[in-house]
């Protein structure tokens, strides 16, 4: 039997996302990530490859779990009902400031989005998940005169991340949840203004 210590992988990621969410990947210190994740430097880049990698894992594992419920509320039938969910679910996460000072997905974006490093291939095919998403999904709407055929799939799309992450930047730089729940009640009277 070998000497080596055994551990839950899924629960150090945890432990790393809630550090890297609250410092960010620069103002984390490995020192940090082993008081956190209770794992030795060797553990952590034997298991991570480095700290990049441990962020990339954070990422993935957002992705796969937010992100994808996120996703999940696109495919109701009725744009409208699936469009006002899709927004109700990432605004309420806005509700406890703070335990949850933002999205470890916009996050990382503002602070290794231009980087080359595998936590920036990571928000990037994330973004791009979200945009065709939401691209699919507005143009069907638009095929079935859920949405007026006014509206460009794309453009609607990058516009609808982009309240996303900026309502997130809004309400951590002003420590309240009122301009980002403003811009989501904006967005959505606006596309569905005249129906």
């Amino acid at each position: 039997m070998s000497g080596n210590k055994q551990f839950d992988k899924d629960v150090a990621i945890d432990s790393a996302m809630t550090l890297f969410k609250d410092k960010g990947f620069s103002g984390t210190s490995l020192s940090e990530l082993e008081k956190e994740t209770k794992l030795n430097k060797s553990s952590i880049y034997n298991t991570f490859g480095s700290k990049d990698g441990l962020y990339t894992a954070c990422l993935e594992k957002f992705r796969l779990h937010y992100t994808s419920q996120a996703l999940a509320k696109l495919e109701h039938e009725d744009f409208k009902t699936a469009i006002t969910d899709f927004c109700v679910y990432l605004f309420g996460g806005f509700d406890n400031l703070e335990a949850d000072q933002g999205c470890l997905a916009t996050l990382a974006a503002l602070e290794m989005g231009a980087q080359k490093t595998l936590a920036s291939k990571s928000i990037k095919a994330g973004l791009d998940d979200m945009l065709a998403c939401l691209e699919a999904r507005i143009q069907k709407a638009i095929e079935e005169k859920q949405l007026a055929d006014s509206w460009h799939p794309a453009q609607l799309a990058a516009m609808i991340v982009a309240v996303n992450r900026g309502a997130i930047v809004l309400n951590r730089g002003r420590g309240d949840k009122e301009a980002g729940h403003n811009a989501y009640r904006a967005l959505l009277s606006m596309l569905f203004l005249n129906q």
